[in-house]
């Protein structure tokens, strides 16, 4: 035996080699599970070589920072559990190495499913679905009962566009019509002739047609309009 010092890097310690001379030249002579010049070298016998994600001691891993198990191959708890029949995992781990679960799961690893995960309707928690507005029951699967009054907030709001055309246009149409209407009126024309209507055939808006009741002037009474200019006077009767 020779003095350690006399070795490279004292051959690692008494517990991994001692120093030798070989030929006139000092060497190490390393125990068992270790080699190298200098006897720093060592097989990695870890499960799966730690996956790359850990550093191997005595046949065991120890995980960087984010990673777990035995062979290092967790990233997050259980790495937010594998959905065997997708193959997908139920959530991804956020660079707090915590989980973020995809619709429908909760819990730390995200191992929680909620009732038919909430159909998309809700957030699930603690494996109980939270519905979003508009939806009820365990699973946000029904509509929840909508007051007429909410319905007109909504639309207003944007929620229901459908509704929000629909009163759009109907709140158009009425204040046309009326501005119309009384532009008719100052302009002399009464009754139903001061109405202004869309013509299908014509393709333009006109005044509809004066329609009188029956009952407002007697026949006997009523006074023909006026003959054009240039039309024939209709023959006069000559009955007594």
């Amino acid at each position: 035996m020779h003095s350690a010092a006399a070795c490279g890097d004292s051959c690692g310690g008494t517990s991994r080699g001692t120093c030798a001379l070989s030929g006139g030249s000092p060497i190490c002579l390393c125990k068992s599970r270790f080699y190298g010049a200098t006897c720093l070298l060592e097989p990695n016998d870890c499960p799966d070589q730690c996956n790359g994600n850990g550093l191997c001691h005595d046949g065991v891993c120890s995980c960087y920072q984010g990673y777990s198990g035995t062979n290092c191959s967790q990233f997050c708890p259980f790495n937010c559990t594998l959905d065997a029949q997708t193959n997908s995992y139920q959530g991804r781990c956020n660079v707090n190495f915590q989980c973020t679960c995809k619709t429908g799961f909760s819990g730390p690893a995200c191992d929680v499913e909620c009732l038919g995960r909430c159909f998309g309707n809700g957030e699930c928690q603690d494996g109980v679905c939270a519905c979003y507005s508009g939806y009820e029951g365990a699973d946000c699967s029904e509509l929840s009962s909508t007051s007429f009054r909410e319905i007109l907030l909504g639309a207003l709001q944007g929620y229901y566009p459908a509704v929000l055309i629909s009163l759009c246009a109907l709140i158009g149409c009425v204040c046309f019509c009326g501005i119309g209407y009384l532009i008719n009126r100052a302009a002399g024309r009464v009754g139903t002739s001061a109405v202004p209507m869309w013509d299908y055939y014509a393709k333009r808006w006109r005044n509809a047609p004066l329609f009188e009741p029956i009952f407002a002037v007697s026949a006997t009474t009523q006074t023909p309009p006026p003959p054009k200019l240039g039309a024939k006077a209709p023959p006069r009767s000559n009955i007594p």
